[in-house]
This record gives structure tokens, sequence and C-alpha cells, in this order.
């Protein structure tokens, strides 16, 4: 895998990419690493971008570190004995040599500065010899059981060291304009860089599982990704962060799944109220709320949450369940199923009920597949989890109080305002408690 600059330094100044920008061109695309006019990089996030000690990493001192370093290499490496080394030897002697000539000429360069000078050097070094030997590809046989748990520890391994020393690469602004298709591309080389300077061996399938994990950390739900995508799973159930349990075909299991820690947890909680616009904290540690999906969410955290945070997540299946198909299955009559119908047709009042998992969402979807399409629907629910098929659907969602304690709206004052929008039809997610009565009445 070819190398490419994605520190700072003189070589990056020296060789412009196009658009008047100094750093590595990529393709085109707008580059993650974020760069100054000088053609240094600049650190967007300071409390990201931190290193040890606290203080950013300067670009003075890589220029100043490369211009010593950079007249030695023709000496260093003679192109035909360089050539046939693997990249890793001649990584390790220019970081090195870098270290040898930063204290011989009295220059305080820290460990982020060593690592960006090696970077570019050794792409230097590459283009005047020709070339350099890649390590070997070593063919392995098929895994046993064994031999995958121990690669998945690698690659967990490999994640969180790479994990701190990405974010230092990156500007988090960039990738929020970028879907995940272009993310991935532009991170898998500085992820290759990465993992020669901190010399851990991955091969090709387990670099590609870390730059999944990666990327499920930054754009995604981070461990909750695998079983998001894994359409058996119809419950996710997060009890703290060493702790989750799916449900696949009715029954309970206790999966493999672990977060880095409770922190990692409460972001990944944070993350999805945050997307529609709930906050989850120790004033109000209860939320409900909803995956781009419609998955529905539940969020509880400490002190309610004894054990760490729990989220509950009710994943809904892709395939869309009529009456007719429950019918088939058995799940209902033949008769009920065709008054069912009938009562859909004709806006007779309803009410479905039952208790948790039984079905009520599933059988309000398959009854509303029978409103007539020319119909105006108002939907009214605490997280939005109806998946109704008609073209003209108002989707309206309740509010929790902000933080002074005002703004709240419930679902009876949205009752109050859906019948101002002349509807055709009214219908109301899950009504729990008090509201059952209040949200109906006059």
């Amino acid at each position: 895998m070819s190398m490419r600059p994605v520190g700072f330094g003189r070589r990056n100044a020296a060789q412009p990419a196009p658009g008047g920008l100094g750093g590595v061109a990529l393709g085109g695309r707008r580059p993650l690493v974020s760069i100054g006019a000088e053609g240094i990089v600049t650190n967007p996030a300071p409390a990201l971008d931190e290193i040890n000690d606290g203080t950013p990493a300067s670009g003075a001192i890589v220029d100043q570190l490369y211009e010593v370093v950079e007249p030695l290499l023709a000496d260093r490496f003679p192109a035909e004995a360089t050539r046939i080394r693997r990249r890793g030897e001649v990584t390790d002697e220019l970081t090195k040599l870098a270290r040898e000539t930063a204290a011989a000429n009295a220059i305080d360069a820290r460990e982020a500065e060593i690592r960006d000078v090696v970077t570019v050097l050794l792409n230097d070094v590459i283009d005047l010899v020709g070339g350099i030997e890649v390590d070997p590809i070593v063919v392995k046989p098929a895994k046993t059981a064994k031999s995958a748990s121990s690669s998945s520890e690698s690659v967990l391994a490999a994640k969180e060291r790479v994990h701190p020393l990405l974010i230092e690469h990156i500007d988090a602004s960039v990738i929020a304009e970028m879907d995940r298709g272009e993310v991935a591309d532009q991170i898998s080389d500085i992820v290759g860089e990465l993992l020669l300077q901190e010399k851990l061996n991955l091969n090709t399938v387990e670099q590609r599982d870390l730059i999944s994990l990666l990327l499920n950390d930054m754009l995604g739900l981070g461990p909750l990704e695998p079983l998001l995508a894994d359409e058996a799973v119809t419950d996710i159930m997060i009890n703290g962060a060493n702790q989750i349990f799916v449900e696949r075909k009715g029954k309970l299991e206790l999966t493999d799944v672990r977060f880095r820690d409770e922190q990692h947890l409460f972001n990944i909680a944070q993350r999805i109220v945050a997307a529609i616009g709930r906050r989850v904290d120790e004033s109000q540690p209860l939320c409900d709320a909803r995956l781009l999906d419609g998955s529905r969410v539940n969020v509880v955290i400490p002190p309610l949450a004894i054990d760490g945070t729990s989220i509950s997540i009710r994943k809904f299946s892709k395939r869309k369940i009529t009456l007719e198909k429950m019918a088939e299955q058995g799940n209902i009559s033949p008769k009920m199923c065709r008054l069912l119908q009938i009562a859909g047709r004709c806006r007779l009042n309803m009410v479905i009920s039952g208790g948790t998992g039984s079905g009520k969402t599933t059988m309000l979807n398959a009854v509303s597949r029978n409103i007539d399409p020319g119909e105006r629907v108002v939907t009214i629910e605490d997280a939005a989890e109806l998946q109704l098929q008609q073209p003209h659907v108002v989707r309206l969602e309740t509010r929790p109080a902000n933080l002074e304690g005002r703004g709240e709206i419930t679902m009876r004052d949205l009752v109050k305002n859906a019948l101002r929008m002349r509807p055709d039809r009214i219908i109301l997610g899950e009504v729990r408690g008090r509201r059952r009565s209040t949200c109906c009445r006059p």
C-alpha cells in the first residue's frame, strides 16, 4: 500500500495540491486534513488534537527538522540496498535518524512531530530509490473459531491505539459533509501509515475490519452497527458497556459485542437522542427516541440505571406485513382479516391494545394499508415509528421540556392542533397512563 503524507512539513508546502493548497491531492475530493495557507495542517479541535503534554504539534519544528534530515537521505539510504529492504525497517531507521538529528541539533521535537517528519521522509526515500519492498503476504490456513477470536482481539487492540492518532490527522468538520464511502477511501491510507508507525501487523482482512470499526465510531453507532445491519435481530438490549443482548426468532441471546467503556456507551446514547433534537442527562435521565430508519429507542442513564447506561432498540422488519399475510400465517382468522379490512376502509374508530412486543405497531401498520390514498392522514407519536404507505401523511411528534422546564408539547396539544389541519384520519401512537383519557377528551 502506497504511503502519502498526512502530516505537515516542507515537502507538503513545496508540492502544492491542485487548488493552491499545500498537502496531498486526494483525487479532487476535499481533504480530511485541514491545511492552512503555508501548507501546515491546522487542528480545528484542539481538545481532540492535543498530545501528551497538552500542546499542539508545531509545523515550524517539523519544517526545521525536515530541512536538517532530508540532505542525509541519499547517503543513509543507497538505492540498491534500500530497494530490497522492508518498509517497516526503513520506517524504523528513519525514526531513529530523526530522533538522533533532533538531539544533535537541539531541536525540541516531540513524538507527534517525529511521526509527521518520518511520514514525509519515507515518501522521499521511496521516490529517491524508486520503490522499496512491501511486507510479504503470508498465506494462512482457514481460520478456526480460536484463530478468528484472536484476529478479532488484534483488530480491537489496534483500534484502541490507532483511533486517538487518527483523530489528530483528520478534520471532523469535513467528515460531517462526506458520505461513508468517501471517508473510508480517504482514511484507509492514513490508517495504513499509522499501523506502520505503531508497528502493528494486520492482514488485509483485519485492516478492512479495523477501518469499518473506525467508521462506525466516527459516523455511526459504534459496535451497534453490525447488530443493526443483521435483519435476523429484532431487538437490541444494552445493559451497560459490557452486556448486550439481542432477540433472534423470539429468543434472547447474549452477544460478544462490547463498548470501550461507560463513557463510550453514553456518547452513543447522546448521539442517538441528539439526532432528533432531544437530550438525556442527569436532569432528564429517561428519553424516548428513534433511529433514522424508524427503529424505536429508549434510553435510561445513571443514577436511574444502576449498572450503567441502558438502551433498548426495537427494530422494524424491512419486510412489510399485511392483513392477508397475517391470515396466511395463522396469526388471525380469515374472518377477522376481512373485518379489519372493512373497518380500515370505512374510517371506524379503533383502539389497538396489547402487551410489550405483542405486535400493536405491526397490526396498526397492516390495518393502515386499507386507508384510501386520497385521504389526508395525521399521525401523532412520542417517537415517530409508524410506517404508513399513503402519499398524504403528516407526521407529528411530541417534545419534552427544555432545561428551564419550558417548551413541552404533549400529545394532547398535538391532538387539538391536528383538528385544525383538515385531517381525514388522526392516528395516535402508543398512549400510556393518564394520557389515555386526557389526550382524547374535549
